[in-house]
């Protein structure tokens, strides 16, 4: 289970010192141990509700704002409970397999979670490669914000029991990811199809990064993508 010790919960701008005490003592509960917080309150009533989890609290890491917090990961994992007509949703059994992927070969993942009246903001889940939702009655949606900390570190702890049913694969890093964006869009702009005069080529553009997002490009996926374009481009010169 050492790999759960690579997953960081990010609680963006908390507004309930209770709901971070209880994060920290169901982090402990399924051995989660690295606590970030964006914002948070006055931590007085989150240490009463601790009890033996005020370790997690005292490791804490604070940040006045979103983007210093999330500067040690490779991924990034957003939470959100509403559909998103611009952005695809996974639930979390599909993202199981990939966290604990990158998890193992110790990268760094996020995972946020937002303030307990609306959530994440647009800017927020723009800092996200994936949006993840956890299920729950549609007449009746709003989940606490430990108790979703809660599911999540549960079905996480109760996978790192069978890790060996779970690949480890060489997933492409954030770097290599946006470099490989770079020449698609370069070569979408030599060919005329990203440009200020095709109004809908920044769309088709988010749509194709969201295409490459669900898939998990491995390194060699990403240098296969990368040396076919390169090829475009040289018959392009001549």
């Amino acid at each position: 289970m050492s790999f759960l010790k690579n997953i960081g919960i990010v609680l963006v701008s908390p507004q309930i010192p209770e709901n971070i005490g209880l994060t920290a003592r169901v982090m402990k509960n399924m051995n989660f141990s690295h606590l970030y917080l964006v914002s948070p309150p006055k931590l007085d009533k989150a240490y009463q509700v601790a009890k033996r989890a005020k370790d997690i609290l005292d490791k804490a890491k604070s940040f006045s704002s979103l983007p210093p917090a999330l500067s040690e990961f490779n991924f990034i994992l957003a939470t959100t409970r509403r559909q998103r007509k611009d952005a695809l949703l996974y639930n979390l059994k599909e993202l199981i397999p990939v966290v604990i992927s990158l998890a193992k070969k110790n990268l760094k993942v996020g995972v946020l979670f937002g303030r307990e009246d609306f959530g994440l903001s647009k800017e927020d889940l723009k800092s996200a490669d994936v949006l993840l939702r956890i299920p729950s009655n549609p007449n009746f949606p709003s989940l606490n914000l430990a108790f979703s900390v809660g599911i999540f570190c549960y079905e996480f702890f109760c996978s790192s029991q069978m890790i060996f049913q779970v690949p480890i694969l060489d997933y492409a890093s954030k770097k290599e990811i946006f470099t490989f964006y770079n020449y698609l869009e370069n070569i979408l702009e030599k060919i005329g199809y990203q440009s200020k005069d095709v109004p809908y080529s920044k769309r088709a553009i988010s749509s194709l990064k969201r295409i490459f997002t669900r898939t998990y490009l491995t390194q060699r996926e990403v240098e296969l993508l990368k040396a076919i374009i390169l090829k475009i481009e040289e018959k392009l010169s001549r």
